[in-house]
Parts: C-alpha cells; sequence; structure tokens
C-alpha cells in the first residue's frame, strides 16, 4: 500500500505563486506533488545548478548597471561562478549527465556566462530587475479571484519582459508562444502598468555537449521574442484557473517526456501510479448503480478537470479542460519561477 494517499489533504494557502502554475502546466504536475505538497527527498541536476548560477551572474551584473556601478570583470565573474559551483557540486546529492564531471559543468558555465555578457549584457538597460508583482497590484485569477504573486525577471529599456534560459538544444519554432510562462507574466505586467509589455524574449543560452573531437566548453545563444496575444493570455488565465483546482483536488498526473530518466521522483513515480492510479474514481465507480450494462464513471475527463478515467496514460497525454500537455517544457531546466 503506497503510504502517500492521493491530495494528502493539501490545500493552497492564502496565495498560488506563477512559478508553481507554470512548474505545473508546463512541465509536470506529480513531480509538483513529490517535492512540493509530499517533500519527497530529491537531488539536484548539474544542468538545474549551472542554470541557477548564470541567474546570479545576471542579477549581479544587472543589478549594477542599472545602479551605476561598474561590472565586474569576466575575472570576477568567472571565478565567483567556479566558487559556487565547486561548493555545490560537492554534496553527494547531485546527479550529473553520462560523461559530465564537476569541472566539465563549471568550464561549461563560465563559457555561457562569457557568450551572456556578449550577447545580452551590452544591449540591455535594466528598469526592473526580480521586480514582484501580487494580489495588493491587483493580481487574481480573473474568473475566481485567486490571489497570485509574480516575479518579473527583468525588464528592459523598452517596456519588454526579459527572461534568460538554459537548454540543452533550441527551442522549437512556436514553442515560446505556448509556454504557460510567456502568458502569465505577459498578464502580471499588464495589470501592474495597466498595458501590456512590448515583448517578452528569451535569452536563450545553449550548452553544447562534448564530443569526442571537441573536448573544450562551447554555447550557443538565441534571442527568442514573443508578442502578447490576448487569445493567448485568455486561455493560460483559463488554464491557470483549472491548476488552481487540480491543486485543491489533488488530481496530479505525471507528464512523461525525455525528462523522466532524470528526474528526482522517477522511481517513486512509477511505482506510486501502478499501484493506486485512481483509487478515489476506482471507488465511485465500483459502488455506482448500473442501469444499462457496465459503464465506465467518467469523473472530470475531457469536460472536467481530471483525467478520463480510463488509465493513467490516457490522462497524461490529454489533461482535461484547459489544462494542456506541454511534454517538459522546451527547455527542460525547471528554473522558472
Amino acid at each position: 500500500m503506497n503510504p502517500f494517499p492521493r491530495g494528502a489533504g493539501w490545500r493552497p494557502g492564502d496565495h498560488i505563486s506563477a512559478s508553481s502554475a507554470v512548474s505545473w502546466g508546463d512541465h509536470c504536475s506529480a513531480a509538483w506533488w513529490f517535492d512540493r505538497v509530499l517533500h519527497l527527498p530529491t537531488f539536484d541536476r548539474s544542468f538545474f545548478l549551472i542554470g541557477s548560477e548564470l541567474h546570479k551572474v545576471q542579477e549581479l551584473q544587472f543589478t549594477r548597471k542599472r545602479d551605476k556601478i561598474e561590472p565586474a570583470s569576466m575575472a570576477e565573474i568567472a571565478a565567483m561562478i567556479r566558487t559556487d559551483l565547486e561548493v555545490r557540486f560537492a554534496v553527494p546529492w547531485v546527479k550529473f549527465a553520462t560523461g559530465e564531471t564537476p569541472e566539465i559543468c563549471i568550464e561549461d558555465a563560465i563559457c555561457m556566462a562569457e557568450l551572456w555578457h556578449q550577447e545580452v549584457f551590452p544591449k540591455v538597460e535594466p528598469q526592473a530587475i526580480e521586480l514582484p508583482i501580487g494580489p495588493d497590484d491587483g493580481l487574481r485569477l480573473p474568473g475566481t479571484g485567486t490571489p497570485v504573486k509574480a516575479i518579473i525577471d527583468t525588464i528592459d529599456q523598452y517596456a519588454g519582459i526579459r527572461d534568460l534560459k538554459t537548454a540543452k538544444a533550441k527551442w522549437p519554432d512556436g514553442a515560446a508562444e505556448m509556454k504557460l510562462a510567456t502568458q502569465i507574466y505577459s498578464w502580471a505586467f499588464r495589470i501592474l502598468f495597466q498595458s501590456p509589455p512590448a515583448y517578452v524574449a528569451y535569452d536563450l543560452l545553449v550548452r553544447k555537449k562534448r564530443t569526442k573531437k571537441r573536448l573544450t566548453p562551447d554555447c550557443e545563444y538565441f534571442e527568442i521574442k514573443v508578442t502578447p496575444d490576448p487569445r493567448l493570455e485568455f486561455g493560460a488565465l483559463r488554464r491557470f484557473e483549472a491548476i488552481v483546482q487540480q491543486m485543491k483536488d489533488g488530481q496530479y498526473y505525471p507528464n512523461h517526456s525525455r525528462d523522466c530518466d532524470e528526474c528526482s521522483f522517477s522511481t517513486f513515480c512509477s511505482q506510486h501510479f501502478a499501484e493506486q492510479p485512481f483509487a478515489p474514481w476506482v471507488a465511485q465507480a465500483a459502488t455506482a448503480q448500473v442501469t444499462e450494462g457496465p459503464k465506465l464513471i467518467r469523473i472530470g475527463g475531457r469536460n472536467g478537470n481530471g483525467t478520463d478515467g480510463t488509465n493513467g496514460e490516457s490522462g497524461a497525454r490529454e489533461p482535461a479542460g484547459a489544462v494542456e500537455r506541454q511534454g517538459g517544457g522546451p527547455d527542460g531546466d525547471g528554473a522558472a519561477r
């Protein structure tokens, strides 16, 4: 018997963060549940730690630029990255990719920081950094009034939102427009400033894998700009409302993707959903009155907030209502806030 019943009596508190909705909708609701509700043990993926370190570099340099302070030199940045990552990689619960070592990760992180300084830092004049927006600013879901808190990464001199992302490959065309994060942060900007952002720009740093012919670090930069679209924002907010309801009801599900093998919860997830996939709904079906032969009792399905009850796979592939399958996100870094 699984010691962690579905739902575990959890309910949202006085607000929901935009990062929670993004983790649930753009990545995997089961992983979110295992981490933030059941508090299962996790390991740190080296790629996440690199992304976190690069965000730290960006915040430091943009803050100095905004405050008219001389930015740190590349030598100082490289020394900071090395010191930070050596400490973070020293713990036993960090998971490295095949063929990876701490030194390779550190060299790659420095290479990506150098490229960011070449491509992004000179052209951005930050007007706001790590800007919090919350219910006091009017940030509440329009359908339900649920209070929301969000933090916008950077607002540039053209009133555009900028967000630093790291990835293993360039995102497919159109992926940025369909990200829940794109629309939620655009909505938060509009609520605060009473007008939409000029754009949502992702500064994408792609880390290249080492090969036998290339043993040195290498990376690429892509700027991906999305123009706000009221139709997509409306759909995203309806998805957000559905996500909140799913959280309240404990209707989480695995979102199978290429990242599953690297997930902290992959073993537990397989066991969890194999042993007791939909116990509450099975119990309802067993006690339902049958009038015209056997009948499948649908709880939610494509017309509600749950899966269609046929099996775990259909629920993962076609979540109902406004919550659409996103495949774990094109970046796979889970770093959105």
